[in-house]
Formats: structure tokens, sequence, C-alpha cells
């Protein structure tokens, strides 16, 4: 999304005026959802949702924001309190990861069906290409 609001991609009216109003509505969608505003609310907000909606649906968590939680985390918690081990730090880093893994959890088969499609077919084969396409197609709600 950064890349499509660069001023040379925005400068592009032409090749925008091409782009159908459901794709640049979808676009507004998307952008609205990774604003970086209250620490990416709405992206939070999104994620929280996914997680709790018990479909299982594949879903990539923005590594940028899991990253920076995470350091956060390190950062403002002490490691130690006296002699102990701080607990409570080592509860957010564990929550934060388990909440990571269970979207890994999520995207593998659909990347093992993807994988399984790519080691049998040969390089730059197109109806490879097709094929992946398709299997994520099917895997994710995917506006054609």
């Amino acid at each position: 999304l950064a890349s499509l609001h660069t001023v040379s991609v925005c400068r592009l009216k032409s090749s925008w005026a091409l782009v159908s109003q459901r794709r640049l509505e979808r676009f507004e969608d998307l952008t609205n959802l990774m604003d970086a505003k209250g620490g990416f609310a709405n992206y939070r907000s999104a994620v929280a949702t996914a997680a709790n909606d018990g479909s299982g649906s594949p879903f990539l968590p923005y590594l940028g924001v899991f990253l920076t939680d995470l350091t956060f985390i390190e950062e403002a918690n002490p490691t130690k309190e006296g002699d102990m081990i701080s607990w409570e730090k080592m509860q957010m880093l564990a929550k934060q990861l388990q909440f990571f893994l269970t979207f890994q959890s999520r995207v593998a088969p659909v990347l093992k069906n993807v994988v399984q499609l790519s080691s049998s077919a040969q390089v730059n084969d197109p109806q490879m290409e097709t094929q992946v396409l398709e299997v994520l197609r099917t895997a994710v709600e995917w506006d054609s």
C-alpha cells in the first residue's frame, strides 16, 4: 500500500482513471485499515476480529506491528525484578508470540498446496502460475 501512495504513482492520473470504482473503494478500505493513526487501531481491531471469528480463514499479520509490540514489551518492562525473572514480562511476550503463531497455522494449509504445485512444475511454467492463483483464490475471498 505504501508504494501506491508515493508521489510518482499518485501522479499517474491516466492510469488511476482506468482502475474500476470497486477496486478504488477496496484500495481506500485497505488504506483506512492500515492507517498508522492510533497505533494502527483499525488494523488491530480487524486482527482481533479475525482471531475470534472462528472461521479459521488465512490471515497474514503485518510483521511491522508485531515486531513493534515485541520491542515495546522488551524495552518498557524490566527482565528481572530483584533476583527473579519478571513473570509478567514473560507472559506478555508469550501472549504476543502465541497470537502470531495462531495465524501461522491458518496459512500453512494454503502454502502447503502452493508448495506442492510449485515443486511439481518447471521453472517459469505459466500453467503452474495459473494453478497457484487458483489455489489462492479458493482459499481467500478475492474480488475478481
